[in-house]
């Protein structure tokens, strides 16, 4: 497949990804999400032929997505609507495979590692985007708007750095 015909369907397949999640999560319908991001990610361990260390890589990205969300969940950075008690400081499971998704498509998009700075001036601007366009979907709170905003950006873009590292 040539090169923008596959990076093209890779972004296409990510936006859906996230679009599923975020509007599973404002409508308490998290599952197809849940189903559609698992599912792509089998395809791709399937039909790209991944192996552990890639798919470690992957793993290892995802967790660290979730540390520092869940880190910044804990500081009250951001919220979550629908969060119990119990659950107080884990974000919800659709931002879980979030990252799944996310770290998967990173990982495909390996030419990313030659335009380091690019990605990240595109990371300080479109992971808060995407948090503040979660915010106004009413599934993420970020009670303390640019703060939270900012604290967001700068810990995508130490992710992003760290997962182009790896791959």
């Amino acid at each position: 497949m040539p090169w923008p015909k596959n990076y093209l369907i890779q972004f296409i397949l990510f936006q859906m990804q996230w679009w599923c999640c975020v509007l599973g999560a404002k409508y308490s319908f998290v599952w197809p999400a849940i189903v559609l991001v698992i599912a792509i990610w089998l395809i791709e361990i399937f039909t790209l032929r991944w192996r552990w260390p890639q798919i470690r890589t992957i793993l290892l990205g995802t967790l660290l997505g979730v540390f520092l969300d869940s880190a910044q969940t804990f500081l009250g950075i951001i919220t979550f609507p629908t969060t119990s008690l119990i659950l107080k400081y884990l974000i919800p499971v659709w931002l879980i495979m979030l990252w799944l998704a996310f770290n998967g498509w990173v990982f495909i998009s390996s030419w990313l590692k030659a335009h380091k700075i690019l990605v990240s001036l595109c990371t300080l601007v479109l992971a808060p985007a995407s948090y503040w366009a979660g915010s106004q979907l009413n599934v993420i709170d970020l009670p303390y708007g640019l703060l939270s905003l900012c604290s967001i950006a700068a810990c995508w873009t130490l992710l992003i750095n760290l997962v182009l590292r790896w791959i």
